[in-house]
């Protein structure tokens, strides 16, 4: 079987975590819109977008949905955080 070293699981973590925050701002959303919808706490979802919990796979297709984008762009690094980047402020 294969593991993951406690390295890459927390750099895979925190991609996530950064394209969820992505995923959100480009809704317009604030974390307190996205909890509510999603059915979580404020405080959980900022440690999703922070890359210090995790989530189940089901848990991650909900949040797609929500978001309206495929789940595998939550892994996909250029995929929504160089959307946001080069998005006008």
């Amino acid at each position: 079987m294969i593991k993951l070293n406690q390295e890459t699981y927390r750099r895979l973590l925190g991609e996530m975590g950064s394209n969820i925050r992505a995923a959100r701002l480009s809704k317009g959303w604030i974390q307190s819109d996205l909890a509510l919808k999603f059915g979580c706490s404020r405080q959980y979802l900022s440690q999703l977008e922070r890359g210090k919990k995790g989530i189940s796979v089901a848990k991650l297709a909900i949040l797609a949905k929500l978001l309206e984008i495929d789940a595998k762009e939550f892994f996909s690094r250029n995929s929504l955080i160089d959307s946001q980047e080069n998005q006008p402020t």
